[in-house]
C-alpha cells in the first residue's frame, strides 16, 4: 500500500486547530492501519459493522463508506486502491473456476456498504 500523506487542511496554520486537526489525521491513520491487518488477516476489506474482534474498527469502516463523498480526495483513493488488487485476483478466481468468457469490469469499490 502506498505511504499516508500528510494533508493540509484549510485552517490548520490556526495554532487552536492545530493540534485537533493532527489528533484527527494521527486517528484515521492509525484506523487505516488497522484495516490493512484486517485485509491481510482475511483478505478481503469487509469489515462488518458489529466485529466482535474490533468493533471500533467496524464502526469506523462504516462511517468511512456513509461519508464517501466527503472524504478527501487522498483518502478515498487509498482506500479505494488497497481492495483493487483483492478484487482482481478474485475475479479471475472466480472466472476461471467457472470458466467464464465475460470481459471483467473494474473491481468493486471499498466503499460499498457490507452486510
Amino acid at each position: 500500500m502506498p505511504p499516508l500523506k500528510k494533508r493540509n487542511i484549510p485552517g490548520s496554520e490556526n495554532s487552536k486547530a492545530r493540534p485537533c486537526v493532527e489528533k484527527w489525521n494521527k486517528i484515521w491513520e492509525e484506523m487505516y492501519n488497522r484495516l490493512l491487518k484486517y485485509k491481510q488477516k482475511n483478505g478481503n476489506t469487509l469489515v462488518p459493522q458489529r466485529y466482535k474482534e474490533d468493533p471500533k474498527l467496524g464502526r469506523w469502516v462504516n462511517k468511512q463508506r456513509e461519508n464517501k463523498d466527503s472524504l478527501p480526495p487522498e483518502r478515498k483513493e487509498l482506500l479505494e486502491s488497497m481492495v483493487s488488487a483483492i478484487a482482481t485476483v478474485r475475479v479471475a478466481q472466480i472466472c476461471s473456476q467457472f470458466a467464464c468468457k465475460a470481459a471483467v469490469g473494474p473491481s468493486p469499490p471499498f466503499l460499498r456498504k457490507s452486510r
